[in-house]
């Protein structure tokens, strides 16, 4: 049977094995075999929710007994999913075009050589060479940072590139409309997708724009469906679909990146540990990815009309068991192709 074929089937298995919709109080029961077996396995993981959207609807949604619907929870790097959301309002907005000059505003940058060529998809796709060994490193510390690498030559995973958009933007900003960076997020993304992002700072008091968001799982579903529908939400177009479509676009540096989000494609160096690049054909072709430390996971597919969210305890509760031993193939293989699952265990976070 041809994948998307078979995905299609299990799809539809998962939406009629959940003829109950949950109500916005109350989890609604895994109901299908298959939801059950996914549910259990995240669970066995240290897993704390799941919620799968087919077409907008909930077709399975399971929380560990301290969780809940109305729990926000960190999502590391997952995090890193929210500035391609920014740079395509921004685009849209005339605040900045997707590869103009990041030194057009950084100024520090216009008389350092190696930096004053990078543009802002140069920052988002990690191309750029920009390096901080912080997870959460200041603005100051993200500006001023050498080059760890020559522009384009390769992806260089870590946060100061999204510090760095975050500070072009709050410039921008400040010098436009005198709006903050908080302000435009919550009005041009959470507020029409009726979402809440509680954010940490940067010990400057900076959002932490790479590592920082805590959400909850039915909200961050919502992101996924903007994705998913390129911009649309509820018959109305929050970001234009072309410019969405052009931010998480890769540079080509790396073909499995854009702007915070992991797609599928040939395995490369640059590839997270996740083992859903292992060649194992159970991820849909399309299928595009914000991934966190945890086993944070966020997966769209528009071609299965899918949204997939997996929640977990993550590194700060349980930094030498977290999600040991989870895996994507397996996970999906339950949720999607029951019956053909896959014995792959990934060893890491």
């Amino acid at each position: 049977m041809r994948l998307p074929l078979a995905l299609a089937l299990a799809a539809a298995a998962l939406l009629a094995g959940c003829e109950r919709r949950a109500e916005d109080g109350a989890p609604g029961p895994p109901e299908s075999a298959q939801c059950r077996a996914a549910a259990e396995y995240s669970r066995q993981h240290h897993g704390v929710s799941l919620l799968v959207l087919r077409d907008g609807q909930t077709v399975c949604e399971d929380y560990a007994r301290f969780m809940g619907p109305g729990r926000a929870s960190a999502i590391t790097s997952g995090t890193k999913g929210f500035p391609a959301l920014l740079l395509a309002a921004a685009a849209q907005d005339g605040l900045l075009s997707l590869d103009e000059r990041v030194s057009a505003t950084i100024d520090e940058w216009t008389s350092d050589p190696d930096k004053r060529g990078l543009t802002v998809r140069d920052l988002l796709s990690l191309s750029g060479g920009v390096y901080v060994e912080d997870s959460a490193p200041t603005t100051r510390a993200s500006t001023d940072a050498p080059l760890a690498v020559r522009p384009r030559t390769r992806m260089v995973y870590n946060s100061a590139p999204f510090q760095v958009f975050g500070e072009v933007l709050r410039r921008k900003l400040k010098a436009r409309t005198g709006e903050s960076l908080e302000a435009y997020f919550e009005r041009r993304i959470a507020g029409p997708l009726d979402i809440d992002v509680h954010w940490s700072r940067t010990p400057d008091g900076a959002i932490n724009l790479a590592t920082g968001a805590s959400i909850t799982a039915r909200h961050w579903a919502r992101v996924g469906e903007l994705v998913r529908l390129r911009g649309a939400w509820k018959g109305r177009q929050i970001l234009d679909g072309g410019t969405l479509d052009a931010a998480l676009r890769s540079r080509g540096v790396s073909p499995v990146y854009g702007a915070g989000w992991w797609r599928m494609g040939a395995p490369t160096r640059d590839l997270p540990t996740a083992d859903i690049w292992s060649g194992q054909q159970v991820a849909p072709p399309d299928m595009i990815l914000a991934v966190g430390a945890g086993k944070q996971r966020l997966y769209v597919s528009a071609a299965e009309r899918l949204v997939i969210v997996r929640q977990a305890e993550g590194e700060a509760w349980r930094p030498d068991a977290a999600t040991r031993g989870f895996s994507d193939v397996r996970f999906l293989t339950l949720l999607l192709r029951p019956g053909t699952e896959h014995d792959t265990e990934s060893p890491d976070s």
